[in-house]
């Protein structure tokens, strides 16, 4: 296990101020944070887990966050009555999907700054929160939560390479400073899905990672298929949105094709 996750999972009702998770894109924070909530179930603890981007933009009141959130009734009401006969931990992951860089026109983030904020007030509560390192230094709406950050390292360089060989890669052979990419979890696990000998042509960005893993899942020629995605990429910028209903997607002409 990483170390950060022992740290995260040990006694959290001794840290009186709420824990952030931050790191940079792919390193692991929101697989960190399930496999702690899971860990919190272990030890007998009530979880809310709240992923901030799965709120659709039609969140405009308390009303909503609580239905978008699944809880009966007020949010903070519901934390509040689950902490009056047990520990409760809640866990919100990606807040920056929320941050003002991604989330120009809703009020997504301002309502749940809201309720988390008072949330972190009720006794027997705790909270954990996830978001990238330049996105929480960048929105001062993070700064209310006086939140005590747990920064998310790349894992070391001779794990890494450890993991490398057992696959059968020739570390020595990868192109300059893969290694040091594949650091970040996100890249690692593409890496093995996309990697084919030799070494020396392996992808040598996470850009070049990605569009590997695209090339593989696609038939050759997918010209409707990579229209489609760019159909997509878009509406999700006009929406600020990360996902998308398959309602929404059927109004895409070329989906039907895909």
């Amino acid at each position: 296990a990483r170390p950060e996750f022992n740290q995260l999972v040990s006694d959290p009702f001794s840290r009186p101020k709420p824990v952030v998770v931050l790191g940079p894109p792919g390193s692991g924070k929101s697989a960190l944070l399930s496999r702690a909530a899971i860990e919190w179930l272990g030890q007998g603890f009530s979880v809310l887990c709240i992923i901030a981007d799965m709120l659709s933009n039609e969140v405009l009141s308390n009303d909503d966050l609580s239905r978008e959130v699944g809880v009966r009734g007020d949010l903070v009401s519901a934390v509040r009555a689950a902490a009056s006969v047990g520990r409760v931990l809640v866990v919100c992951d990606q807040l920056d999907a929320l941050a003002d860089l991604l989330d120009v026109d809703t009020q997504r983030l301002n309502l749940l700054m809201e309720a988390i904020t008072e949330i972190a007030t009720i006794e027997n509560v705790r909270l954990v929160l996830s978001c990238r390192s330049f996105d929480f230094k960048h929105d001062t709406r993070f700064q209310r939560l006086d939140a005590v950050a747990l920064n998310l390292e790349p894992l070391p360089v001779e794990v890494v390479t450890q993991m490398l060989r057992a696959h059968g890669v020739e570390t020595e052979q990868l192109p300059f400073g893969l290694i040091d990419l594949l650091r970040l979890p996100k890249a690692l696990y593409i890496f093995f899905q996309v990697y084919a000998p030799p070494a020396q042509s392996s992808p040598g960005t996470l850009v070049a990672l990605i569009e590997a893993l695209w090339n593989l899942h696609l038939p050759q020629n997918a010209f409707d298929l990579d229209v489609s995605a760019q159909e997509v990429a878009k509406l999700m910028a006009e929406r600020e949105e990360l996902w998308l209903s398959r309602k929404l997607l059927s109004t895409l002409g070329h989906i039907s094709a895909a």
